[in-house]
């Protein structure tokens, strides 16, 4: 009895370091899991998406873009991207049609009305929603993108989507000609080739 008492004695110490440690190395784990959640994308590989295999004809299509005006330099960038790649695609240089928004809040309403023409066949929505202090602009980014999307839907027409949600001025830039392309000419390409695939389905 003495020996199974002394050998118990032993052996729970080591046992309960064992699940110490092991508890340990979850918490560490799961700690790093998190913090690679929020891990800021800025210096560290971005896949990048090519845009340029994506099939799309802008002859004959008669397109439009909202661009907000606030950080011009960024969605400025960005729209003269959209409209290069539009003339790229084959697009007539009197079928693009550009309406300033004075940011991105007011985005879709301004898309909506350019879809709800019969002369507009597409169009891009172009913005550039920065992080601040408090969480406005992850809700802003929200709805604007939720409501771009409703409106897509509802009017049968394609909207590509140039709205930057960034963690900061430099991040946007990246995105807006810089290491990571332009998402302007990505968003044109894509509502061009969408606007070639839904005619194809209404014939």
């Amino acid at each position: 009895m003495s020996s199974v008492t002394s050998h118990s004695s032993h052996t729970a110490p080591k046992a309960r370091e064992s699940r110490v440690s092991w508890n340990a190395s979850r918490m560490r784990s799961a700690k790093g899991r998190k913090a690679a959640s929020y891990r800021p994308l800025l210096g560290f590989p971005v896949p990048v998406k090519s845009h340029a295999d994506i099939p799309a004809d802008a002859r004959g299509l008669r397109m439009a873009v909202a661009a907000s005006a606030y950080h011009a330099e960024v969605t400025g960038a960005m729209e003269r991207a959209a409209r290069e790649e539009f003339a790229a695609l084959g697009g007539a240089a009197g079928a693009l049609r550009s309406v300033p928004a004075a940011g991105a809040f007011e985005l879709p309403l301004l898309v909506d009305a350019l879809l709800a023409r019969p002369d507009v066949d597409g169009a891009v929505a172009i913005g550039c929603i920065v992080r601040g202090e408090t969480a406005h602009d992850r809700h802003l980014g929200l709805a604007v993108t939720q409501e771009l999307l409703r409106i897509s839907v509802a009017r049968g027409k394609p909207v590509g989507l140039a709205v930057l949600t960034v963690e900061s001025m430099e991040q946007a830039r990246a995105r807006a000609g810089g290491a990571l392309g332009n998402k302007g000419a990505e968003a044109m390409r894509a509502a061009v080739a969408t606007a070639c695939a839904r005619r194809e389905v209404a014939r």
